[in-house]
């Protein structure tokens, strides 16, 4: 997890789970750093209404019971809003699960990313979308995190998308990495060649020589090991911009460029498998 923008929120020292049901899971975090605790409740609610009415009586019942900072996460399988679903049949939100959160005095967290969380992967004619995906909080809990929220992450190997969680706004930092030999370079057939061109240079002083080499070794190792990250994160790009057009005007072109991609995300993933797979067995 990540630190807050104050420093209090490091890791979690525990996750203890209290109760669960077939429909969700209720647990405390427990803060390492700032001696703080709050409840976190995952849901898979059922497809089926008359067994989410038990799920919201029973989320009714938690919320009377205490008053912790609360986070209540993940599969509804209901709309809050019309604006949630487009395609198939029209279908108005049902007032049981506004009502609900009314009462746990829950709100919605929002989203950043494609509006819709879940697809049915059809063709264009049958093509469903809706948002069933969801962070709630309440007050104690948005007090702890204000600058928490909700990323919809691209959706590639299954119908629904996950969600991140953030817990404030990240503020990335560059930093040199330490160079580091790898043992995998030498099945390189470049790699002899490489050291010849630069140790078999006398006329360059041999600090310039170890920074120059040191120097094009980072850049040959991203070109020619580091292809399947680099495209997996510019795939990954693709398939959220796809995923957030087809959102808002689902058209044929979109559907198939959507699988396209998916499918050499795929091929990447495995391509990065058998990397990481090469980097263990010739670092041991």
């Amino acid at each position: 997890m990540e630190r807050s923008d104050d420093g209090k929120f490091v890791n979690c020292s525990a996750i203890e789970e209290l109760w669960k049901t077939e429909q969700e899971l209720h647990a405390i975090v427990k803060v390492h750093s700032c001696n703080c605790h709050w409840l976190i409740t995952d849901v898979y609610a059922s497809p089926r209404f008359r067994e989410r009415r038990f799920f919201w009586e029973n989320l009714w019942n938690v919320a009377s019971k205490h008053s912790m900072p609360w986070l209540v996460t993940w599969g509804f399988n209901d709309i809050l809003t019309i604006e949630d679903k487009k395609g198939g049949r029209p279908s108005s939100p049902r007032r049981l699960m506004a009502d609900r959160l009314n009462d746990c005095n829950l709100f919605d967290l929002g989203f950043k990313g494609p509006r819709f969380t879940c697809s049915n992967l059809r063709e264009l004619s049958q093509l469903i979308q809706e948002r069933l995906d969801y962070a709630f909080d309440n007050n104690q809990w948005k007090l702890m995190f204000p600058k928490a929220s909700v990323i919809h992450l691209p959706r590639v190997r299954s119908d629904h998308c996950a969600l991140l969680i953030s817990f404030s706004n990240p503020q990335w930092q560059l930093r040199t990495r330490m160079f580091k030999f790898e043992r995998m370079w030498l099945d390189h057939p470049d790699f002899p060649g490489i050291v010849d061109n630069f140790w078999n240079d006398t006329t360059n002083p041999l600090v310039n020589t170890i920074r120059d080499f040191t120097s094009f070794l980072r850049d040959w190792n991203r070109t020619s090991f580091g292809n399947a990250f680099n495209k997996k994160k510019k795939i990954l790009a693709c398939i959220n911009g796809v995923q957030r057009a087809l959102a808002n005007d689902p058209n044929e072109f979109l559907i198939k460029l959507q699988q396209t991609l998916t499918k050499d995300y795929m091929d990447i993933l495995k391509q990065e498998e058998d990397l990481w797979l090469l980097k263990k067995r010739l670092n041991c």
